[in-house]
């Protein structure tokens, strides 16, 4: 027993020195075959000098095999060698999908560039010379489905791709086919949508997308939204820009409906379609916000900075019916301290110097009171109006105000 163990403890070394050898000339191997390709210049017989040195180097088989792409057999069994040694250079068998179809071998060309795709999903290079092969092919839709994943990415394609996705709308095929991708989700969609409202001079075409995106249950983002009916308002065209913003309000935002929306403060600005915008200035802060004396929850308040800076920076558009209406609202001055004052304005969208009517001058202290004016939209030339506030004033310092201003419950009544 003593003996054995002696034996043990005497080949145990040699054991491990021979591995440690075998290890250091695998090594050596594979490095001086890497050390051969790395070189500036290459050739067949550095390649074959590599291979000498490691016959399962998957690199050295791959570059051999696409210098020798002419000698079809070789080339094929090569590039299925090197897979074979390394399956994570699955890129081979895009090469040897072209292979095949260069020789009329459809199907197994067809099923070369699917596993490739199979067996690197992450890989953007890959699916789009499958999305190639897959052209190649006249198989649009395998192509567009690749190009799809590509896209979902990241945004480097989307020069290339984009107008791609653009042509297909001018056909039933292409439409049904977008239809499905539409169906997904995709998360390169709305970056689409952006190209697609830049890119198309006819609003029917942007309609059109709009279309196939609800027709598969995608609902639009509320950036899109808000292209769309920004559009529609350079375009001037009001009442499908209203009933567009009308029509994406959920049942909570309608219960603020009215000629003036949210006019008592309720919600939070949207900035989108005929809601109130507000937009950051250092003239003074607007914000939302409970106080003793208001009806509901929140009232208006604009904090006045004393900035040489006009005011005009909270505002409303319309879309009124020609005739006579009626602003009413309430309003608390604490300690506004200006020149001229502020000042609610109504004035065409169209023609921002047609006033059509103003409130009062807002200026100095006072609790919650009521105030209101009258107002005349005229039948032509006035489809949409606007709603600001201003500070007034002709000369810079005119436009200082200090101190803060409250409204709530503001609402507009149509007179006849």
């Amino acid at each position: 027993m003593h003996r054995l163990v002696s034996y043990r403890n005497y080949l145990a070394p040699g054991l491990y020195f021979l591995l440690a050898i075998l290890l250091i000339w695998k090594t050596l191997a594979f490095g001086i075959s890497g050390y051969l390709l790395d070189r500036d210049s290459l050739d067949t017989q550095d390649h074959q000098s590599a291979l000498q040195w490691n016959p399962e180097h998957p690199d050295a088989l791959f570059q051999l095999s696409q210098q020798q792409s002419h000698a079809y057999p070789q080339a094929k069994q090569q590039i299925a060698d090197a897979l074979i040694t390394a399956p994570s250079l699955a890129h081979m068998l895009l090469p040897l999908a072209q292979h095949w179809l260069n020789n009329n071998e459809l199907q197994r060309a067809d099923k070369a560039a699917e596993l490739a795709a199979q067996l690197m999903p992450a890989e953007t290079a890959v699916h789009l010379q499958a999305a190639a092969h897959w052209l190649a092919r006249n198989n649009i839709q395998k192509a567009i489905a690749h190009w799809s994943i590509v896209l979902a990415a990241n945004t480097r394609n989307d020069k290339q791709l984009f107008p791609v996705f653009f042509q297909l709308l001018n056909s039933e095929q292409g439409r049904e086919t977008l239809l499905t991708l539409a169906g997904s989700d995709p998360r390169w969609w709305p970056r689409f949508f952006s190209y697609v409202e830049r890119k198309e001079k006819q609003i029917q075409k942007i309609d059109l997308l709009i279309g196939i995106s609800q027709q598969s249950g995608r609902e639009l983002t509320i950036s899109e939204r808000s292209q769309y009916i920004n559009r529609l308002k350079r375009e001037k065209n009001w009442g499908k820009a209203y009933f567009a913003w009308l029509n994406a309000l959920n049942n909570e935002q309608k219960k603020f409906l009215g000629q003036l929306y949210n006019g008592g403060f309720e919600q939070t600005f949207q900035n989108t379609g005929f809601s109130w915008f507000s937009q950051a200035t250092e003239s003074a802060a607007v914000d939302t916000l409970h106080t003793y004396g208001v009806n509901g929850e929140s009232a208006l308040r604009i904090v006045f900075r004393n900035k040489p800076e006009r005011f005009s920076h909270l505002h409303q558009p319309l879309y009124l019916s020609p005739g006579e209406h009626r602003l009413r609202g309430r309003v608390r001055k604490d300690s506004i301290r200006s020149t001229y004052g502020v000042q609610w304005q109504v004035h065409c969208i169209s023609d921002k110097r047609k006033q059509l009517g103003e409130s009062e001058r807002f200026l100095g202290v006072d609790q919650w009171k009521n105030f209101s004016f009258d107002f005349q939209v005229p039948d032509h030339g006035c489809e949409a109006q606007e709603l600001r506030l201003f500070s007034l004033g002709k000369r810079k310092d005119d436009f200082r105000v200090n101190g803060v201003l409250w409204f709530d419950d503001m609402r507009i009544r149509k007179m006849n």
